[in-house]
Parts: C-alpha cells; sequence; structure tokens
C-alpha cells in the first residue's frame, strides 16, 4: 500500500508540476484559441472556457500549482524515506521481489521529481512576464473593448514592390479606389479590425515584406507569431496559396483561405466578432468563399453590394443571382453609405 501511495503521489506531483508549463509553452499566447495547438492546459484538464479567462487564470495560478507541487513531492518522499521497510536491509534480503518494487518506486519518485524541476524551472527561465502581461492586456482589451464588428476586404489589395507595402488595387478594382480608402479610414477612425486577402494572381508581401503596423501576417503553416502582434483594432494580412497559374489556381483551391490557412479558426476566435461586412474582387469565386465560410461558421454576414467587383469568368447576370441567393438567405445586402451611415 505505500509502495501504491507514493507511486500515485509522486505521479500527481509531477501531472500537478506540468500544469504552469503547459500554460506558458510555447507561450501564454497559446490559450487564445483553445485549440491553437495540443500543449496549451486550459484545452487539456478543461480548466477554463474561454482564452482570455485562461490566461489570466494561468499567470495568477503558476504559484499555486508549485507549491502543491512541492507539498505532494515531500508527502512522496516522507512515504517512501520513513517507510522501515524500503530502508531495513534485512527486510530486503527476506523479501527480494519486494525489495526490487521498493528500489523501482524509489527511482519512479526521482524521475517525477526531475521532471517537475524541469517543468517548473523552464516557465521560470524562459518565460517572459512582460510579454505575458501585454497579451492578457491585448486580450482582456479585446473582451472589454473591442469593435462589435469587422470588415473582410476580399483581394482588393495587392504589394507594392516600389513603396514596398500593401497599398495597390488590383486592375479591376482601382476604379473603385477612393470608396475603398474611405473604409479603409473609416475602420482608422473607429478602431474596426479588417482581414485582407490579395488575389491568387496578384502580387503576395512576404511576411518579411510586410510592416507590421500596416497589417499583422497570418501565415498559412499554423503558428502563434501573429498573436505575438496581436491587436484587437488591427489589420490582418491572411496568407493564401497561390500557384503562378490561374487554372492550376482553381484546380488546387487556392482561393480556399479557409481551408488552406490553418490559423484563420483561431484568428476569428480570438477577434471575437460577430457582425462582418464583406467586399471585394472576384466576387463570384473569392468573395463567395469568404461569405459561406463565415456564414458556416455562425457569423453574422452583410455585404456592399457596390464594393463587389465581378471575377475575369464572372458576369453582371451571375453576380446578380448570387446576391439574390444571399438576399433570401438572411444575408444583409448593403450599399457604402449604409453602411458609413449606420456602423
Amino acid at each position: 500500500m505505500k509502495n501504491i501511495t507514493a507511486l500515485l503521489t509522486s505521479f500527481v506531483a509531477w501531472i500537478v508540476s506540468a500544469i504552469p508549463f503547459l500554460g506558458a509553452c510555447p507561450g501564454i499566447g497559446c490559450v487564445g484559441c483553445g485549440a491553437a495547438c495540443y500543449t496549451p492546459a486550459m484545452s487539456f484538464f478543461g480548466l477554463a472556457t474561454s482564452g482570455i479567462f485562461a490566461s489570466g487564470v494561468f499567470l495568477k495560478l503558476q504559484p499555486l500549482f508549485i507549491a502543491l507541487s512541492a507539498v505532494l513531492l515531500t508527502i512522496g518522499f516522507f512515504s517512501i524515506y520513513r517507510n522501515k521497510k524500503f530502508s531495513n536491509p534485512e527486510f530486503r534480503k527476506m523479501f527480494p521481489k519486494l525489495a526490487r518494487r521498493n528500489k523501482l518506486t524509489k527511482i519512479f519518485y526521482w524521475i517525477c521529481v526531475a521532471m517537475s524541476l524541469s517543468f517548473i524551472v523552464y516557465p521560470l527561465i524562459y518565460s517572459d512576464p512582460q510579454n505575458d502581461k501585454e497579451l492578457v492586456s491585448k486580450l482582456t482589451k479585446l473582451e472589454k473593448t473591442g469593435s462589435d464588428l469587422a470588415f473582410f476586404n476580399v483581394d482588393c489589395l495587392e504589394y507594392d514592390a516600389g513603396k514596398k507595402s500593401l497599398t495597390a488595387y488590383r486592375p479591376r478594382v482601382e476604379y473603385l479606389a477612393p470608396q475603398l480608402d474611405s473604409v479603409k479610414n473609416y475602420a482608422l477612425k473607429h478602431e474596426i479590425p479588417m482581414l485582407i486577402t490579395t488575389c491568387c494572381s496578384g502580387r503576395m508581401p512576404k511576411k518579411t515584406e510586410l510592416k507590421r503596423d500596416e497589417a499583422v501576417f497570418v501565415s498559412l503553416k499554423k503558428n502563434d507569431d501573429w498573436l505575438t502582434d496581436f491587436n484587437p483594432v488591427a489589420n490582418y494580412y491572411i496568407e493564401k496559396k497561390a500557384y503562378g497559374d490561374p487554372k492550376m489556381n482553381y484546380d488546387k483551391n487556392a482561393t480556399e483561405m479557409f481551408l488552406n490557412n490553418e490559423n484563420i479558426d483561431c484568428l476569428l476566435d480570438t477577434l471575437n466578432v460577430q457582425n462582418w461586412i464583406v467586399f471585394g474582387n472576384g466576387f463570384e469565386a473569392c468573395v463567395v468563399t469568404a461569405v459561406n465560410n463565415l456564414l458556416e461558421r455562425g457569423y453574422d454576414v452583410a455585404i456592399v453590394e457596390d464594393l463587389l467587383i465581378s471575377g475575369a469568368g464572372g458576369s453582371p447576370e451571375t453576380k446578380q443571382k448570387i446576391i439574390e441567393h444571399y438576399r433570401n438567405n438572411n444575408v444583409k445586402i448593403i450599399q457604402l453609405s449604409d453602411l458609413l451611415k449606420d456602423y
């Protein structure tokens, strides 16, 4: 029974010490969406239902978990080394099997001690308290003062190599530049977040080319880099796939930014915005993809009709049919003047 008690106590101490480690690795930003990776302790242990709450919990409870782990390891130590059967030489000779078990119990105990110490020391050495506080502050700000709507600018912009910025409009969109600029300025003035994509055939910026104050780069592959620069009212550039050939882009579903970008769902959850205003280029393909995916995820969507540009294979008739379909399925169809007036 003593062996079992020592084993269980040591194992529980190990798990308890792992909780703050998991909560801080690879960064407290991970808990922002609850499923960004498999390590966030709040997902694994079910300690919280929202990323914001979990962030605060782990910052405050790490010392408690560490103290609890130390107490349990102390209990495990006394269970082993205050037990005469563990240390009595005569007993070990009389019962060699039990002696081997006792030895294995000791080995397991010290493994748990070593693992617990590594779990405890790692976040103390490698965590950045200032960065953690700033990130929690951002997430808390989002909960309290975040916008109740967001914009999705689909494929209107592309990278301007000359200016080294994401300011060039696609050729089919240039005639709407003043209107699009007004939306951009409106978003900045009212602190409304905006998602931005570039057409698969357009000039897409690399992460190193995009200025942080211009937009936060959200990579195709899952990572938490974008959370480091997270701001509830920022622009977010959603990286898309591109194959250099229109037919190949179509065949390989390059327009499916929700399918291909592994961070976008986490971003949506972190932004925590219910109402989305969508507009953009390549209406029949890319804009429709954005609208449909937002609807499938339960968001409320409005489309700015006079900021919709058909793609190369589109037609006014097809465009109108799609708009009517959305109108009949609880998607708001608005004009730019309505947007600037009502919101």
